[in-house]
């Protein structure tokens, strides 16, 4: 059995092989004795035509609009409430990223660790785990990484969709 979907080339996908569908399969089917993650390759994504060229932001479609692009100056990071999920948003040297604002490593918030800008990292504050500001990877323990939200900017404001 092959599984793909969103979780194909993420660093955390044999974590969610294991941990959900591996022992849903064992516990549900006897006769099956051993699973064998194999490493996943990049396949060939198709990109609709429909969704070529959109740029506009639908609230109506999950799309939150946060603050306007200069309240978030380079440097900086801001918390935003959008609906159930707390996000965080990051401007490292104009290149801005969303979150959620939870560290990878016990779920604690984010927003008042640490922004290197020299290094590019973010550094959680309850127990020093340091990730990637741009991406979201763990450089402390590489098996773990930020959950990334899709971002755009539109009319001068910072639009997320926490999925």
């Amino acid at each position: 059995m092959r599984l793909h979907g969103a979780c194909n080339g993420c660093s955390l996908s044999a974590v969610t092989l294991r941990e959900g569908v591996e022992e849903a399969i064992l516990s549900q089917i006897p006769e099956i004795r051993k699973i064998a993650v194999l490493p996943s390759e990049p396949g060939p994504a198709l990109i609709s035509p429909d969704t070529v060229g959109v740029r506009s932001v639908d609230p109506a479609a999950g799309w939150v609009r946060g603050p306007r692009v200069e309240d978030l100056p380079a440097g900086s990071m801001a918390r935003l409430r959008a609906g159930d999920a707390d996000v965080l948003l990051v401007n490292l040297a104009n290149r801005l990223s969303a979150f959620r604002n939870a560290c990878a490593h016990q779920g604690l918030p984010l927003d008042g660790g640490e922004l290197d800008l020299a290094a590019g990292t973010l550094t959680c504050p309850w127990h020093g785990f340091c990730f990637d500001a741009g991406n979201g990877e763990c450089r402390t323990a590489p098996q773990a990484q930020l959950e990334p939200f899709p971002l755009r900017v539109q009319d001068g404001f910072i639009w997320v969709r926490p999925v």
